[in-house]
């Protein structure tokens, strides 16, 4: 089990470098809108097609009823990511948009963590933790200065 969730963590690392550089590329060819259209498109297909197979029941009362945060806070979310991605990829590059993508997600994980927002297990800020994430702060620095 755990060589799958690794799998499925490097999949993701895949995906979140390389969607931005292949969507910032194609709408240059057939626009934003149109690649949003596809993307956005693909999505829900997909997600229809998960629900089928996937057999799970669906309430629509409780879809109707859950708190907006939830309903459309990953939507919104991966909105941001699609537009975010295609305009600052090409502008700072991959690796150094990357970086800072990354340096963000840790320092709001150390605030998910710290406060056990969203029954995320609460696990409380720690001196090794900052001292972790600070790693790649210094790591943002030398890419951006090219210098040791």
């Amino acid at each position: 089990m755990t060589n799958l969730v690794l799998t499925v963590a490097i999949l993701i690392g895949f995906s979140i470098a390389f969607q931005p550089v292949t969507n910032a590329a194609a709408s240059q060819y057939i626009g934003l809108a149109s690649l949003m259209v596809v993307s956005n498109g693909l999505v829900f297909l997909g997600s229809i097609a998960y629900a089928v197979l996937s057999r799970e029941s669906m309430s629509w009362n409780e879809i109707a009823t859950l708190r907006l945060d939830l309903l459309l806070g990953g939507a919104i979310y991966g909105l941001l990511i699609l537009f975010g991605g295609i305009y600052v990829f090409p502008r700072l590059g991959a690796t150094f948009a990357l970086m800072v993508i990354v340096f963000s997600q840790l320092i709001f994980g150390l605030m998910i963590d710290h406060y056990g927002l969203y029954g995320i297990p609460r696990q409380p800020l720690s001196f090794v933790r900052i001292i972790g994430v600070s790693f790649i702060f210094l790591g943002i620095l030398l890419v951006k200065t090219n210098k040791i």
